[in-house]
């Protein structure tokens, strides 16, 4: 599926196309949702390694990956559910690190 994302995009980019199908447009809107909130999960996840759970605020994240400063509160009220996403985040990051090891092993599922 990713493949079909960047060929997507890819396209838009080298010829200027921007009269995609709805299924195009739905594809590359969830990428972009997927990709904001990435780089909202990475600023904040700085943010909180850097200056501290109390002088992290949904602003500085805001003000670190250059969005308006709306437009974290969409997804995020408030600074404790953003550090428990970061949390959520690096525990699937984890996760994913450590099963291809353990399933060599025979050990995971």
């Amino acid at each position: 599926m990713m493949w079909y994302v960047r060929l997507s995009i890819a396209r838009i980019r080298a010829t200027g196309v921007t009269d995609l199908c709805r299924a195009d447009r739905k594809i590359i809107a969830q990428a972009s949702l997927r990709d904001r909130r990435i780089d909202i999960l990475d600023a904040a996840a700085r943010s909180f390694v850097g200056q501290g759970f109390a002088a992290t605020s949904l602003d500085r994240v805001s003000n670190d990956i250059g969005s308006a400063g709306g437009a974290i509160y969409c997804d995020y009220r408030v600074a404790p559910d953003l550090f428990l996403a970061v949390r959520d985040r690096a525990m699937e990051l984890a996760q994913r690190a450590i099963r291809p090891p353990l399933r060599e092993r025979g050990e995971g599922a």
